[in-house]
């Protein structure tokens, strides 16, 4: 049996700290993800209903549950293990595929892509990503 419970303020036993559940739901993680490029496999996620692998180091991902408006914050890291000393960086949401053009993102979906320091593309082996803001 499922229940409920309710409370506008949460706090620690001794009454010193307290915080507004407001301040504890729009605090947390709306979405987030794991995932292979390389293998085209999601490792773990929240709120996150597919990926799709548009090209070398450009992938989407689709969210679940929409969030509010297009304006959320996102952010990422690459790494790929299987080239030694070279480590990537991603670019997030507003981009084409070229990484250089503004682009367009959705409350239901984010793309990205991962380079090299150089310019090269690369489909890294751990793109993570977290996603804020209020869902719809």
């Amino acid at each position: 049996m499922a229940s409920i419970l309710r409370v506008n303020t949460l706090t620690d036993a001794s009454s010193n700290n307290s915080t507004a559940m407001s301040v504890v739901n729009q605090g947390t993680a709306k979405a987030w993800f794991t995932y292979d490029q390389a293998n085209n496999t999601s490792k773990d996620s929240y709120n996150v209903s597919s990926f799709s692998d548009d090209s070398t180091g450009d992938f989407k991902m689709n969210m679940t549950s929409a969030m509010s408006d297009t304006f959320y914050p996102a952010t990422g890291s690459a790494y790929d293990s299987t080239t030694a000393g070279v480590d990537g960086i991603m670019w997030l949401v507003g981009h084409d595929d070229t990484g250089s053009t503004p682009g367009t993102f959705t409350t239901t979906q984010c793309r990205f892509g991962c380079y090299y320091y150089t310019t090269n593309r690369k489909d890294a082996i751990r793109n993570r990503v977290i996603i804020q803001g209020d869902l719809a």
